[in-house]
């Protein structure tokens, strides 16, 4: 049970989420372009997930620094571990770049039509909905790793510290026993 309940929040629950924002958008009829200041908004929402496409490539480029640790070459057991993984990056970053793409589309008001700005602005809403979602998804993910690697970590220096454990030191002469005779 606890088994089906992860698999369905790590694979179900974003496209469960992006699939309610959708439906009440719709309900609503959310047009972006009605709102006041929208450049503003369009231009903030660019920083924040440009920012947070950064955040993702360096979680990317960590994931890449520790593939030699054995939680890593534990994914090798599972099918297409890897490849799921790379997609849990690669999805939000591409996302993300539609959405910047999207973002500088639609203020420039081409599209006169009602609907279609509709259409655009669902569409938008959705994206940062999935980018969001994805990115949490993915900081969870790294975060799980990260513990996991620093368990490893303190396990191998445990192992170190044992097999070396001849801190005795005094075989050592210390010529600084007596200050006195050196003055």
């Amino acid at each position: 049970m606890k088994k089906k309940l992860i698999d369905f929040i790590e694979k179900k629950i974003i496209t469960l989420i992006v699939i309610i924002t959708i439906a009440a958008s719709c309900y609503f009829k959310v047009n972006l372009l009605s709102i006041q200041k929208v450049d503003m908004l369009f231009t903030n929402s660019i920083t924040i997930v440009s920012i947070f496409i950064g955040i993702l490539m360096s979680l990317l480029g960590f994931l890449l620094t520790v593939s030699g640790k054995s939680i890593i070459r534990n994914l090798n057991k599972y099918n297409n571990a890897h490849k799921m993984l790379l997609n849990y990056f690669m999805l939000p970053i591409s996302c993300g770049i539609i959405f910047v793409i999207l973002s500088n589309i639609i203020p420039i008001g081409l599209v006169k039509n009602k609907e279609t700005n509709i259409f655009l602005s669902i569409l938008w809403i959705s994206l940062i909905i999935y980018f969001m979602c994805a990115f949490i998804r993915i900081i969870i993910l790294m975060y799980t790793i990260l513990i996991e690697v620093f368990k490893d970590n303190q396990e191998n220096i445990d192992i170190s510290h044992n097999s070396n454990c001849d801190y005795n030191m005094d075989h050592y002469d210390n010529p600084f026993d007596d200050i006195d005779e050196y003055l």
